[in-house]
């Protein structure tokens, strides 16, 4: 209600008072903002290392299949004695030292010709006979899982290679 002034007019109405939020609300407000950022820095930090690690898994994963084809071209030549013996030792011997899951390597129309992973010996792996020159590295139920076609220094294509790795 407006004030009658002495002459007689109306006095400007009287200023509500300023609401003040309480301390420990602002405190509390401020903390949660303070929490909730700090959240997503970690979040997106998480992200950048996942990414980092795959990244490097799969450069690492480049390295190995440029090794393997030797190996491989040696597996399926008779003039080696057909050493794919020796190629399942040396796939075994690279899961333990490298802590893989699983290493398989297949011939260049994707048949496995090595693995560590029984439940892939003698299939044919479509992912390991359309593989690129480098690796492909996808996030399977907790496990990095990389392909990568396995060529010749001449760019020949002699076959593939899946490792699979837990982080």
């Amino acid at each position: 209600m407006h004030a009658m002034s002495e002459n007689g007019t109306q006095s400007e109405p009287e200023p509500k008072p300023a609401r003040t939020v309480h301390p420990a609300v602002r405190f509390l407000a401020v903390g949660l903002s303070a929490a909730a950022a700090l959240a997503l820095l970690i979040f997106l930090q998480g992200m950048r290392a996942s990414a980092m690690q795959r990244e490097a898994f799969g450069r690492g994963i480049d390295g190995l299949a440029a090794a393997m084809a030797q190996p491989i071209i040696e597996s399926n030549s008779q003039v080696f004695e057909n050493r794919r013996d020796r190629l399942q030792r040396t796939v075994e011997g690279i899961r333990a030292a490298g802590g893989y899951e699983s290493v398989t390597v297949a011939d260049a129309q994707g048949l496995v010709i090595a693995t560590t992973d029984l439940k892939f010996r003698g299939q044919t792996l479509k992912e390991l006979a359309d593989g690129k020159q480098k690796s492909r590295v996808n996030h399977v139920n907790g496990i990095l899982v990389a392909t990568s076609g396995v060529f010749t220094e001449g760019g020949a294509k002699v076959g593939g290679l899946r490792v699979e790795i837990r982080f």
